[in-house]
């Protein structure tokens, strides 16, 4: 059970990591040279005022990344043998200042080291999802008997697969370290104000603009995403770049590649809180899964509020023993329908667009809190073996010894 938890986890990861908007940007800022951003850091650099934080979590994880390889001499692909000498200094220094004096960990001598950080680990955290995912794939042929192997076989890949795990742990926590931080935020407002970055465009990626060296695998342009959903998407970053500008685009990109390494300590922060008040009460967690449902359409939505207003009428009816409710479900339809004709137009939200047709595709996902809502009341069906909530939902309430190879 463990095992599916954890895939389901790490292979949303993947394809967040394999998007067109992914490989566009990572392309983008690879392209960034050395000396563009000396260039562009001598009158910039200076101009920058007091920093809101001054990224203790960051300077941690620079200054270890660094004695790991220069000390333990660890080779991790992207880094050099003198591993990051300016960048580590000027964390020890920020390290050993007060809050008040405002040192920064980016600044004019420490941008091109930063940017060589943030391009390594995106790429080694690209990497190390994709090296993750055909050990998954795999293995997937080996239970549906497509490949055949004995007890060597499977010894020699959950080794792989531990190994391949610890590197997309690696990178992930530092690619979280990053995405937080202060210093992220400066450099991208310098390459933005030397207009070093845009927001990628599909229509470049489809023709092959970006470059295709660094998109980590052999697909040609295009070819990974379905026309329609991917032009919905850049329709997103169009709006993103509208409402926040191009630094917020980048900056959160970055930032939902790490989500679960954010939610992860937002939990562990409040569980240690939590702990504390109750004075080492036995605290027990269990883990919900809920298993993946197919692509479907979805059903017409004006039957839906037809049976909605319905419903509540005769609750309503019930309970009071008159109607009250003067609310008309054909006007709700129109006023919907009219805003639908308004904001249908390309470049409005895609949901609009979906609500064009009268039954729109839809990709299944159940929302956490529709299943503990579920649970709440049907808590004796979903634990019975076999019964179609059983099958819906898995609860578990331990974690088996196996975990530490998914």
């Amino acid at each position: 059970m463990m095992k599916y938890i954890v895939a389901c986890c790490w292979q949303k990861m993947h394809r967040r990591m394999s998007q067109w908007q992914s490989k566009s940007f990572t392309s983008l800022l690879t392209c960034i040279s050395d000396d563009a951003l000396r260039w562009d850091s001598n009158n910039y650099a200076s101009s920058m005022g007091h920093p809101k934080r001054m990224d203790s979590a960051l300077i941690k994880s620079i200054v270890d990344l660094h004695n790991s390889i220069v000390q333990d001499k660890l080779q991790i692909p992207g880094f050099s043998s003198s591993g990051l000498p300016k960048l580590a200094a000027m964390c020890q220094r920020v390290r050993s200042s007060q809050r008040e004096e405002g040192v920064r960990v980016y600044t004019k001598d420490t941008c091109v080291e930063f940017h060589q950080f943030v391009v390594a680990v995106l790429k080694g955290y690209r990497d190390a999802l994709m090296k993750w995912q055909k050990k998954y794939d795999v293995a997937k042929k080996a239970q549906t008997g497509k490949v055949q192997w004995g007890h060597e076989k499977t010894a020699e890949y959950i080794e792989l697969r531990v190994a391949c795990a610890t590197d997309v742990y690696n990178f992930g926590h530092l690619l979280w370290r990053i995405a937080y931080s202060q210093a992220l935020r400066d450099h991208l407002e310098l390459l933005a104000a030397n207009q070093r970055i845009a927001p990628p465009i599909y229509a470049h990626y489809n023709e092959g603009f970006y470059t295709r060296a660094d998109s980590g695998d052999g697909e040609t342009a295009g070819q990974d995403r379905a026309g329609q959903e991917a032009e919905e998407e850049a329709q997103e970053l169009q709006q993103l770049m509208e409402r926040g500008g191009v630094v917020s685009v980048y900056q959160r990109w970055i930032q939902l590649q790490v989500t679960q390494w954010a939610a992860l300590d937002v939990l562990s922060s409040y569980s240690r809180r939590a702990a504390i008040s109750l004075q080492g009460a036995d605290i027990s967690i269990s883990l919900l899964s809920m298993n993946p449902r197919h692509r479907g359409k979805m059903k017409d939505w004006r039957v839906m509020i037809r049976q909605l207003v319905r419903q509540r009428l005769t609750q309503t009816s019930i309970l009071h023993d008159n109607i009250t409710s003067a609310l008309d479900a054909e006007k709700v339809i129109g006023v919907i329908e009219e805003k639908i004709q308004q904001n249908a137009a390309p470049g409005a939200h895609t949901i609009f667009r979906k609500f064009e047709k009268d039954c729109p595709d839809l990709y299944c996902h159940i929302h956490c809190e529709a299943v503990l809502a579920y649970l709440l009341k049907y808590a004796d069906s979903a634990l019975i073996p076999k019964s179609l909530a059983y099958e819906g939902i898995k609860v578990m309430s331990h974690l088996p010894n196996t975990r530490g190879i998914c």
